[in-house]
């Protein structure tokens, strides 16, 4: 598996780091309470969320246009046949 390439876009402002933060906390209530399929997309993002830089904004602004591109999720569980022993 090859490694990503090395992030070398500029660094955000202290301005764009608060607001990266507070929109990650938000998608993460969101995922937790209405869609656990954009959990993996998040940690991805809040990993880095302490040194964000433009090309994680870019990714960031990605996830928001899936948002509300598609805002009527349906998580639907359904009983199986398994049987635990």
């Amino acid at each position: 598996q090859a490694t990503p390439p090395e992030d070398t876009t500029p660094y955000l402002d202290d301005f764009g780091k608060k607001q990266i933060q507070q929109v990650i906390g938000t998608l993460l209530f969101y995922a937790c309470a209405v869609d656990p399929t954009l959990l993996m997309a998040i940690n991805a993002i809040a990993a880095k969320q302490t040194s964000p830089t433009e090309k994680m904004a870019k990714a960031l602004t990605h996830l928001l246009n899936y948002c509300a591109t598609f805002p009527n999720v349906v998580v639907r569980y359904k009983a199986s046949g398994m049987v635990l022993h």
